[in-house]
Formats: structure tokens, C-alpha cells, sequence
């Protein structure tokens, strides 16, 4: 069986600008691509149980470097989802790093006096297995539109002590240039 996976380069631009763009579409980018990777009929199963619930986006390049005769590859453990991913732990926090309390208003962080994380987006170019807002990345997708970051927006600009708006998310630079 062959696929977009299995053709080299396939739909990666030349342009620098956009080759990688290109490589995020060769890769995984659904539960059904996992069916085409070299894992066992169990692994297989556990992945695509994980996915179900947690995005998965695997870059080609990525997938390039995974040694799939080696389970513990770690850029392997990186990227491929694994039942361990749904197992609560006792004490396991929703909010592990403590976003809640200091989000005044939705897309915004803000935890220090002067400085505030802004959240363009929850789009990944890869979905890494360990990142503590894999529930916000599942529950929404592209980046938000402008009236939706109109709020945090109107915050920023009523805190002049701000001095500082670290974009994050997800990956901001994930978004087309004219979103940003």
C-alpha cells in the first residue's frame, strides 16, 4: 500500500517559506495515517486510541528521523501517542500549570505584573505527546479570529503596566502571515 507518506518530498515546497508547510502535509495529520506507519497491530491499536482523544500531527521530516526498529526511539516517544496518555494519575491536575486562576479573560495569561501570554492559536506543526495544553489543543482548532482575541486585546490595552505579550499557544508561527 502506498501513500502521501510513503513518497519522498511529497508536496514539500521548495520555497523556504512554506516547505514546511508542505512537510506537516506529507506527514500524519489524522487518526487514519497512523495505518500507515511500520508499528506493530497492538502499537497500532494504543496509538490510534490515544489520537482519538489527543490530536496527532506528525511532521514527515519527523517521521524521517524515527528509528522504527527501536520502540524507545525518543523522537519516536515524542510523536507517536501511547495508551499511558489516558491513564489518570491520582493527583493529576486539569489545569497543571495553573492557567485558570490568572486568565482574566479567554486567550489570556496573565500571571506577571508586566507580562502576559496571548494565545493565537492551539495549532501545532506536531502534537508532542508530553505538552500540558493537549486538552486545549483538542478542543480547538485553527487560530482565533480576531473578534475572538478582541477581549484579551481590550485587557492588554487597559493594563498599561504590561509590558510585554509573549505569543504562544500552540505554536503562533504554525498561522498563515496575515493572522499574525
Amino acid at each position: 500500500m502506498t501513500s502521501h507518506l510513503d513518497t519522498p518530498d511529497a508536496g514539500v515546497s521548495a520555497d523556504p517559506d512554506t516547505a514546511w508547510q508542505g512537510d506537516v502535509r506529507a506527514g500524519v495529520r489524522q487518526v487514519r495515517d497512523l495505518d500507515l506507519l511500520p508499528l506493530s497491530p497492538a502499537e497500532r491499536a494504543a496509538a490510534q486510541a490515544a489520537a482519538t482523544r489527543h490530536k496527532v500531527r506528525i511532521p514527515k521530516a519527523y517521521l524521517d528521523l524515527i528509528d522504527w526498529s527501536d520502540p524507545a526511539d525518543p523522537i519516536r516517544l515524542q510523536v507517536i501517542p501511547s495508551p499511558e496518555e489516558l491513564a489518570e494519575q491520582e493527583g493529576e491536575l486539569d489545569d497543571p500549570i495553573a492557567d485558570h486562576p490568572f486568565s482574566p479573560v479567554p486567550r489570556l495569561t496573565h500571571r506577571h505584573a508586566d507580562r502576559v501570554l496571548l494565545f493565537a492559536t492551539y495549532q501545532c506543526a506536531v502534537y508532542c505527546r508530553f505538552c500540558f495544553r493537549k486538552e486545549s489543543l483538542t478542543s480547538i482548532g485553527r487560530g482565533f479570529s480576531r473578534e475572538a482575541l478582541e477581549p484579551a486585546f481590550a485587557y492588554i490595552e487597559a493594563h498599561p503596566e504590561i509590558r510585554e505579550v509573549i505569543l504562544t499557544g500552540g505554536d503562533p508561527l504554525s498561522l498563515p502571515d496575515k493572522a499574525l
